[in-house]
């Protein structure tokens, strides 16, 4: 991954104006947008991903090239704006491809697809077929517009009920709420001219009461007034294990140092108390070990005290070995979230 990433050359958003291409940028253009890139991948690593995002997209505004708008699309997925974050990793593929075959838009290319296919298990698709539209027709799925070249085609959408409308230029409107299963794909079909076209100029559309719930894959018909079946609502996004917000290693690290600390603290103590007895049992003892009778129970006590300092040392020794591993750990995770590209550069570990 820390290979295929370093790769990356700058991306944007359709929300944005385009910047220049990176094949016919500046010298000083690049710097300008590899200089906002640089600020934003501070922002992401501190989990600012609407702050990075907004910079991503002023980087893209300058040189529109495609890891800006991939990583526009990660502070989408890191937010669990999937359906979102799947658009954008598609156009991200779509640009870098168009870019050429040179090796940095080659990878760019392969782990867009790689994070869409990702993506694709974790949200629908639906297909909007619309008749009778005619000029100035508009389609809008969820909160987002539909644009027209996109139309027929499958659209990203958060698994569970998303509403599909189409409005006339008249006024007339067709609204249907569409459940989908992730991982599906629903075609939904609209027709402008018919009559449970509603909310025509100069008329009003009734109320109606909302429909039953929909199974996944069925649409339904009714007013845009009227709101989506408690059924079918989106069940709510939870990370997974491979992009997910990841639990931090380091109250392990500083539990795992303590148990260590703890370990050394008893055995330095254990060993000091065995010493002590040592010293006192040496005037008594004969060379070969043979101690008197009365002095038995001071030996014993010293096994018992070397016994507790073997194992103080060992649990120390653990201890302390586990923290420094938990430490290594996280800051591993940290550097691989830090890798990217700047317009003709390459970023690994925040060096370019």
């Amino acid at each position: 991954m820390l290979a295929l990433v370093g790769a990356f050359a700058l991306g944007a958003a359709p929300a944005f104006a385009d910047g220049k291409s990176p094949l016919t940028a500046t010298a000083e253009e690049k710097q300008r947008a590899q200089d906002l890139y640089q600020r934003g991948t501070q922002e992401y690593d501190a989990k600012q991903y609407a702050v990075a995002r907004a910079t991503f997209h002023a980087s893209y505004e300058i040189v529109a090239s495609p890891a800006s708008r991939f990583m526009i699309a990660r502070t989408l997925r890191d937010q669990l704006l999937l359906a979102a974050a799947y658009e954008e990793f598609e156009r991200t593929e779509e640009e870098a491809r168009a870019l050429g075959s040179e090796e940095r838009y080659r990878k760019i290319t392969e782990e867009s697809a790689k994070e869409k296919e990702r993506l694709s298990l974790r949200i629908a698709r639906i297909t909007v077929h619309v008749k009778g539209a005619g000029e100035g027709a508009t389609v809008q799925v969820g909160k987002r517009e539909l644009p027209k070249e996109r139309w027929d085609h499958p659209f990203p959408v958060p698994a569970g009920a998303t509403s599909v409308v189409a409005t006339a230029a008249n006024g007339a409107r067709v609204v249907r709420w569409v459940t989908a299963q992730a991982g599906k794909t629903v075609d939904v079909d609209l027709e402008l001219g018919r009559g449970d076209a509603v909310g025509t100029t100069g008329a009003a559309a009734a109320p109606v009461p909302a429909p039953p719930p929909a199974s996944p894959g069925e649409a339904k018909t009714f007013p845009a007034a009227v709101p989506p079946p408690s059924a079918g609502a989106a069940p709510k996004a939870t990370p997974d294990a491979a992009h997910g917000p990841r639990r931090s290693l380091v109250p392990y690290a500083i539990a795992s140092g303590a148990v260590g600390v703890a370990g050394f603290a008893v055995f330095g103590v254990a060993g000091a108390m065995t010493l002590a007895t040592h010293s006192r049992l040496e005037g008594d003892c004969s060379a070969d070990g043979a101690c008197p009778h009365d002095r038995l129970s001071d030996v014993d006590a010293g096994r018992t005290q070397q016994t507790i300092a073997n194992i103080g040392l060992v649990v120390g020794a653990a201890g302390t070995g586990a923290a420094i591993t938990l430490f290594l750990l996280h800051g591993a995770r940290s550097r691989s979230r830090s890798v990217g590209a700047g317009p003709g550069s390459v970023r690994l570990g925040g060096s370019f």
